[in-house]
């Protein structure tokens, strides 16, 4: 009988936490993945366009820190049925290369923070010198 009456205590603790935890795991979660995570200060740079046929892009943007103090940028390939990686290069007004990163899958999504105001540049480039690849490529402040 003491067996039955623990067991049955045990049941009822238990029973009466389930609900709780429950609602506790119900409660939303927040994505700290998804575009929409950062507020966009400024649009710095789109473009969808084509590399040349040397299979290099080369744009710029300015930037000012009042604008943000991180700048985020995103690159992807279009129509780019071989899977031939883009990288993406990023100089300061002084030509350091201030930032760079190599398409995966397609994408690529990185950021960096720039020390000065000024021109930055982008030189966007194929992985084996191909020509003529759609790109699609954002620049934003952050």
């Amino acid at each position: 009988m003491k067996k039955k009456l623990v067991v049955l205590s045990t049941l009822a603790t238990l029973l009466g936490v389930l609900p709780a935890t429950q609602a506790v795991q119900a409660a939303p979660q927040q994505s700290v993945s998804a575009a929409s995570d950062v507020e966009t200060q400024a649009i710095l740079l789109e473009s969808n366009w084509y590399l040349g046929a040397n299979g290099e892009a080369n744009l710029s943007f300015n930037y000012q820190k009042s604008q943000g103090s991180t700048i985020r940028y995103w690159l992807g390939d279009d129509n780019n049925t071989d899977w031939i990686s883009l990288t993406i290069k990023i100089y300061d007004s002084n030509w350091n290369q201030v930032a760079t990163a190599t398409t995966h899958n397609g994408q690529v999504l990185s950021t960096f923070n720039p020390t000065s105001d000024g021109t930055y540049y982008v030189k966007i480039v194929s992985s084996n010198g191909t020509g003529n690849l759609g790109y699609r490529v954002t620049v934003r402040a952050i």
